[in-house]
């Protein structure tokens, strides 16, 4: 079930599309059901992917009352041509251009977008909770194979995660940020990673405090091998496949 909704979103294919050349920048507002609305909910893709991944997230939480109150930003940014410090950097300018009060904003970044949330935390844009799901803060697993553009930066112990994770800039920011992993159980027996990331570095275990860090796991019924192995990273991607994480979500929300 799981592989034909992948397949829904983005096949293999599409995936090799999207790497091959540069990708624009662009940025999609879905505006508030309800007027006035103050809060902000923006929401970071991963590698290799757009800002259309996240839909299954935007419609979900733009069901709740919470998020009829709520204008969701999802921007599209290159994700192998240009690293990840600077998408950040560009997803601020580019926000910082709408007529809006960022003031009450949650941002989410799923994978890699979880580093992007961090450099536009540290690049400076207003924010009150950043959340983190499935993000390599220590780097991806080491049996991924990273070797395309700009994709080695996302390796553990790279220069540019290094220099994140010692960052003032984002140490500052930490105690509004919340690490989210996902761990699955398969015929196997049960994994600490979820094909991707290990989950001490979705933890973001060595970064010192945090408000959460949360771990969800999911049952899969077949054993994951070769290219299957992103399959549990993907279930992310389905708020309905972590009901935890979505009622968290929904709850910060709340609280903005």
């Amino acid at each position: 079930m799981i592989l034909k909704q992948l397949e829904t979103i983005r096949g293999y294919s599409g995936i090799v599309k999207l790497v091959l050349r540069p990708r624009k920048m662009s940025l999609q507002h879905i505006a508030a059901a309800h007027n006035p609305p103050q809060k902000h909910c923006i929401l970071l893709h991963g590698w290799g992917a757009t800002g259309n991944d996240m839909r299954f997230w935007v419609d979900a939480l733009a069901a709740t009352k919470a998020g009829q109150e709520t204008h969701f930003w999802v921007p599209t940014y290159d994700t192998s041509w240009r690293n990840f410090a600077q998408s950040g950097r560009e997803i601020k300018v580019l926000l910082e251009s709408q007529p809006f009060d960022f003031s009450r904003t949650i941002v989410m970044g799923y994978s890699m977008g979880g580093l992007v949330a961090r450099e536009l935390a540290r690049a400076g844009f207003p924010f009150q909770h950043l959340v983190t799901l499935c993000s390599p803060h220590q780097g991806a697993a080491p049996w991924i194979p990273i070797w395309w553009r700009r994709t080695p930066t996302l390796k553990a112990n790279s220069k540019l995660i290094n220099n994140l994770n010692s960052s003032n800039g984002d140490a500052i920011h930490r105690p509004k940020y919340h690490f989210w992993g996902l761990t699955y159980h398969d015929s196997g027996g049960q994994h600490q990673h979820d094909g991707i990331v290990e989950i001490s570095s979705a933890l973001g275990k060595e970064l010192g405090d945090a408000p959460t860090r949360k771990i969800y796991s999911i049952n899969l019924k077949k054993p994951i091998v070769g290219l299957n192995l992103s399959t549990p990273h993907v279930c992310a991607l389905y708020p309905e496949r972590i009901p935890a994480a979505f009622e968290n979500m929904r709850m910060l929300l709340e609280k903005l």
